[in-house]
């Protein structure tokens, strides 16, 4: 759909002209209290049961949870209600669910607060209402039917292509860039997008035209959309089945679907069926890829290997592994955690309300050798907390993921330590599943 002019002349105003090719490597109030319980379970409506959730809490995961429901205070959520328990929400860490949909990915849309729809483009169909001026209309697991997300709210389109290496985005986002499939970046200004393509301009090449498979992303120029959820609102992130990501305030929770208040897109009610998880963010847990590390150590010996090179090609990795791809051990997928290649020592100072250290660990997908080879694909974990070694964890690429835990009270730092096993350092790609710290 063209954008309007008015969008059009916003862009034009905010976006810096600027066409350039560049080389790409791919690498509440206070009236009375009034509580009151939400009850959900009306038979026959897909009871939550036959997905076989589950809810992790700071202390537990209780598994085979078969009904769920919100307790509300003055309008805010408080509590979770399950068979036979209540949880106060800040203890409540994550609702694992077991889709039974998963929607196509072929497109990731990013959002401006983070978000990430990872589904299809439409073109409105046959006598439906047209897409929103100024929108593309798409389908995700996040939505029962195809909605429009505005232009102005998104920052990224990119094309899911399988095993093809992930498109780094712009250092600045003065303009709009494209990055095409042939290789390389060009910026200016988008003046149309559609479900089939877009429509570029800059100051030297003029008007480009491009269908999407000519292309693998489009960065939009920052405008400065607010993203801030409202005041006192209980943080939650929608959890899609092929990497999708939803954030958004909690306003509704039952068996069957869950409400939130997007900042950017407004009002969403996501069917339960379609979700792989919510995550409760109440600032429980601290993820260490969002921690700085007050020393890193990788490469082993400097006279077998310059720290340097083996950095460049095998350094730690935040939310992948060590070969750029999605940290998967085993059958299981991490959104967050580390992804490292033996040997490796990464610390972290352990701040004030530091409690609990938890993690997966095991083999990356990436380090099952050709020829299966035993030598090959093996590791140890370390976690080592004020030079107390907690743990030691022999991995190879043939186990699946094992959960780890320790306390951190008093604590001062904590080292997490992956080295070589027996054999080689050949294929020795480890992640930190989920690594984080569950705070007071």
């Amino acid at each position: 759909m063209p954008l309007h002019d008015s969008f059009r002349g916003r862009r034009f105003a905010a976006v810096r002209r600027s066409a350039r090719w560049c080389s790409f490597l791919p690498t509440p109030g206070p009236s009375r209290w009034i509580p009151f319980v939400v009850l959900i379970g009306v038979i026959g409506l897909d009871p939550l049961q036959s997905r076989a959730s589950s809810v992790e809490t700071v202390d537990a995961v209780i598994d085979g949870v078969a009904s769920i429901a919100l307790e509300s205070t003055d309008g805010t959520p408080t509590r979770l209600q399950i068979p036979g328990r209540s949880l106060e929400l800040r203890d409540v860490l994550r609702i694992g669910l077991e889709p039974s949909f998963t929607q196509p990915g072929e497109f990731a849309i990013e959002l401006g607060d983070g978000s990430r729809l990872v589904g299809s483009m439409h073109a409105p169909s046959e006598g439906s209402e047209p897409a929103e001026a100024e929108a593309i209309r798409i389908s995700s697991a996040f939505f029962a039917k195809p909605r429009d997300i505005p232009l102005e709210s998104i920052r990224r389109i990119e094309r899911l292509v399988p095993g093809a290496e992930p498109v780094p985005a712009p250092s600045g986002r003065e303009s709009d860039h494209l990055h095409p499939t042939s290789g390389g970046t060009v910026s200016g200004v988008l003046v149309e997008v559609t479900h089939s393509g877009v429509r570029f301009e800059d100051d030297e090449l003029g008007t480009l035209t491009f269908e999407w498979p000519q292309l693998r992303a489009v960065d939009f120029a920052s405008l400065g959309a607010g993203n801030a959820l409202p005041p006192k609102s209980i943080e939650v992130a929608l959890e899609g089945p092929s990497g999708g990501l939803l954030r958004g305030a909690l306003i509704a929770l039952d068996d069957r679907a869950v409400t939130v208040e997007n900042p950017l897109i407004g009002q969403v009610l996501a069917p339960l069926r379609q979700l792989a998880g919510i995550e409760v963010r109440m600032g429980r847990v601290q993820y260490l890829s969002d921690r700085e590390p007050v020393e890193v150590e990788q490469g082993g010996d400097p006279d077998l290997i310059d720290p340097e090179i083996f950095g460049q090609f095998f350094g730690w990795q935040r939310d992948r592994s060590v070969e750029r791809t999605p940290l998967i051990v085993g059958e299981r997928t991490f959104r967050k955690g580390l992804g490292v290649h033996a040997r490796c020592r990464l610390v972290y100072a352990v701040a004030a309300g530091d409690r609990v250290f938890q993690s997966w660990v095991g083999l990356d997908a990436t380090a099952r050798p050709p020829t299966r080879n035993p030598k090959y694909g093996s590791v140890v974990f370390k976690v080592i907390v004020d030079g107390d070694v907690r743990s030691t964890t022999p991995m190879s690429w043939k186990d699946p993921a094992r959960r780890i835990e320790t306390s951190l009270q008093g604590a001062k730092r904590i080292e997490l330590i992956v080295e070589e096993g027996p054999g080689s350092l050949i294929c020795d790609r480890a992640d930190w599943g989920d690594a984080r710290i569950v705070r007071d």
